[in-house]
């Protein structure tokens, strides 16, 4: 049985709905191309920005919603909108998976004091606890309790895209004119001019 996420042939496998084939790695050559500009919602910050593609293309769902007007997406089949769902356990087994949710805490709080845990560790015991307190709950499964499995969907790639953006320095926002592009972007400190013009001084001076 396999842990999400993984990663095979080039393709990061999120669930069993969702991937992604970004390179994360060449995201620092695309933007090189690109020109420095001020930010419009900070005056003491510049950015760059590459298109990265729309919404249709990327997410999951391949469709564009807001919280408040998202009529478009299909509802979750596996609860039929209703975000819950019932337990389709006997009791025994429900309690089962309790009983080693709690062993896998205290098997964390263990180590934790010892100092013994570390992330590549921890990783495996999250990833079980997530999936025990899925199945022993009554939230859907497929959907999380949104009611549409395309946004669930859809919120997976979101966070992973940011998160590994992020570890790198980079972050994803969506296009001011149109909101259904995507860009990857970059902001660093705007240059001080005084000090840029000290600078360019002494250059000439020394030159």
């Amino acid at each position: 049985m396999k842990t999400y996420p993984y990663t095979e042939d080039n393709i990061t496998h999120l669930s069993p709905w969702v991937t992604c084939d970004w390179k994360f790695d060449e995201i620092k050559d695309l933007l090189e191309g690109e020109e420095w500009e001020e930010d419009s919602d900070n005056s003491d910050q510049e950015i760059r920005q590459a298109f990265a593609g729309t919404c249709f293309s990327l997410y999951p769902s391949g469709k564009y919603y807001m919280p408040f007007a998202c009529g478009n997406l299909d509802l979750c089949p596996f609860c039929n909108g209703k975000g819950k769902v019932r337990r389709r356990v006997k009791r025994r087994v429900w309690v089962k998976w309790l009983h080693e949710a709690r062993r896998i805490r205290r098997k964390l709080f263990t180590l934790r004091e010892e100092g013994r845990l570390t992330p590549k560790l921890a990783k495996p015991f999250h990833a079980r606890l997530g999936r025990l307190e899925q199945l022993s709950g009554d939230v859907c499964p497929r959907c999380d309790g949104l009611g549409s499995h395309e946004a669930h969907d859809d919120e997976i790639w979101r966070e992973f895209v940011e998160e590994e953006l992020s570890k790198r320095g980079f972050f994803l926002l969506s296009g001011e004119g149109d909101p259904c592009d995507l860009f990857v972007g970059e902001s660093r400190e705007k240059a001080d001019p005084e000090e840029k013009t000290e600078s360019e001084g002494c250059a000439t001076l020394t030159a």
